[in-house]
């Protein structure tokens, strides 16, 4: 039989066994926490960062959009935005005409594309009249360079 002190001996270094054991899982977790806070703390940084510099855009663009607010009251009451009410009525009155010629012409560019799909003999002259009655139709676009002061004081 063993000896009572040698069982509290054996029981206190099972004991010390365990607790060391315990010491070194919660070492390694709080090494693992610590590595975590570390990256949290790189994160957050770098979100601090990004925010200062949306910040800064945000009151750049909020600075610029006064200033249009400030020039837009300068003009003078009624005429200028009169002028700039005919002006964009004028845009959106060329823009949907402009539309308008684009899907008419990739519908039609669609259906040359099919002609010149399908079999070529007896397509040839149906093609050939498509093409003629999409010359026929219409003027080509032309394009003009215009520099915005050039186009601001057109509309004056």
């Amino acid at each position: 039989m063993k000896d009572p002190e040698t069982i509290k001996v054996q029981d206190f270094n099972e004991i010390l066994k365990m607790g060391q054991e315990n010491i070194k899982v919660l070492e390694n977790d709080l090494s693992e926490e610590r590595e975590k806070r570390q990256q949290l703390t790189s994160a957050f940084t770098a979100i601090q960062k990004s925010l200062q510099v949306d910040s800064e855009e945000f009151q750049k663009s909020k600075s610029e959009l006064l200033c249009l607010y400030k020039e837009i009251q300068s003009l003078p009451r009624a005429e200028g935005r009169e002028q700039f009410l005919v002006a964009y009525n004028l845009l959106q009155r060329e823009n949907s005409e402009l539309e308008a010629k684009v899907l008419k012409f990739s519908q039609e560019l669609e259906l040359l594309k099919h002609c010149s799909i399908g079999d070529k003999t007896a397509n040839v002259m149906t093609s050939e009249n498509v093409c003629e009655d999409l010359v026929s139709k219409g003027p080509l676009l032309e394009v003009k360079d215009v520099s915005p002061s050039e186009d601001r004081q057109a509309l004056w």
